[in-house]
């Protein structure tokens, strides 16, 4: 346990620091520090359990340092020592929860009870912090183990059971005194954590993006504000759960659509403007599902699906390449020979005279021993 003087006139510094040290051995350190800053400094590099601090100090008072620690969220206790006894110091002083207030000259013995009360009140917050924090701990487990439960429940689509599990559970914490921020939002990640392993686990990738884009850093902070705001969030995450979902198998079916409609119609025109507006999808909304469901753009994957059939057709000898090429959607025989190439490595011609298609042999006839005409030995 260390202590903290603060005060800029040095013999009162060792004054106060030579008292404590031959009546009250109990600290491990005494600090000592002459403003503001030098005091900062200390709490940047150590712990200090108790602060013995005057208020009006040069470079900044001492109601400013209390402040800041406070702003910090560190539980050191303060003890105000001053020479001044104004009615808005102790207000102030109050508010940031000082435990006492001392007027200079201070009596020993006085010095000795108000650091006895403070030694004594930062053991009761230290044990009451071990408290909450194996409580806090318990809860977690508690919450690992119900967490299983609830993933039974979440893959059997028994939403309506599982909120009112959840809220159950919600009722309880806010019973059990433990609804500090770490606790509120170690539940928010681990509920949305399950939603989300959930849709991994079924490959549902476009619910989950969309139940993502939807759960943003402002949804938190408002989620995890209180357990009354959890037990409001739990039921419209859910709701939104099931919406990605029906969404995403929506788009799933708009998707087939589009590839079927595709494959029956390589010959016409395409484009995506068309092809939304068949399955009442927005352009890029549907540009964006097809090119994360297939790993192809919309066009890529018209000129690839009018490639293969041009390729099925190729190997019939007896049709006109320039037919195939119309037939596939290709009005332009220059463009389907480069679309080709690229596609393939070869051109139309070339894949059919045979370094595309290999004729089949005869029955008992090694492929290897056939030799064209073009090469048999006179």
């Amino acid at each position: 346990m260390n202590l903290l003087i603060v005060d800029d006139e040095y013999y009162n510094v060792e004054s106060v620091r030579l008292k404590l040290e031959t009546k009250r051995p109990v600290f491990d350190h005494i600090f000592c520090a002459y403003n503001l800053k030098q005091a900062l400094n200390i709490f940047n590099k150590y712990d200090v359990s108790i602060m013995i601090c005057d208020i009006e100090m040069p470079g900044g008072s001492g109601l400013e340092l209390l402040d800041h620690i406070r702003r910090r969220e560190l539980d050191t206790v303060c003890i105000f020592l001053t020479a001044y006894a104004k009615f808005e110091y102790i207000s102030q002083a109050m508010k940031l929860s000082s435990i006492d207030y001392l007027l200079k000259p201070v009596e020993e013995e006085q010095l000795l009870l108000s650091v006895d009360k403070a030694t004594a009140q930062f053991e009761k917050q230290q044990k009451a912090a071990r408290d909450t924090r194996q409580i806090v701990e318990m809860k977690k487990n508690e919450l690992t183990l119900l967490s299983h439960y609830w993933h039974e429940l979440l893959s059997q689509n028994k939403l309506s059971q599982l909120e009112t599990a959840v809220l159950h559970y919600l009722l309880q914490l806010r019973h059990s005194q433990t609804t500090g921020p770490e606790t509120l939002r170690t539940f928010y990640e681990t509920f949305l954590h399950l939603l989300e392993i959930c849709l991994k686990d079924s490959n549902e990738t476009e619910a989950l993006a969309l139940l993502t884009a939807q759960c943003g850093s402002e949804s938190e902070e408002r989620a995890c504000s209180s357990v009354s705001a959890l037990s409001k969030w739990v039921p419209g995450i859910l709701a939104l759960f099931q919406n990605c979902r029906q969404k995403a198998a929506d788009t799933d079916n708009a998707i087939a659509a589009v590839k079927a409609y595709i494959y029956s119609h390589l010959d016409e025109k395409l484009d995506r403007d068309m092809l939304a507006a068949r399955v009442y999808l927005s352009p890029d909304y549907l540009s964006h599902c097809f090119k994360q469901q297939t790993g192809l753009s919309l066009t890529n994957y018209i000129i690839e699906e009018r490639i293969q059939e041009a390729k099925r057709l190729l190997s019939d000898k007896h049709k006109n390449i320039r037919d195939i090429a119309i037939a596939c959607g290709f009005q332009n025989i220059s463009y389907f020979t480069r679309q080709f190439k690229k596609s393939t490595g070869m051109t139309p011609r070339e894949y059919r005279s045979g370094e595309g298609i290999t004729e089949p042999s005869l029955p008992g006839e090694d492929p290897q021993e056939k030799i064209s005409p073009s090469h048999r030995p006179e």
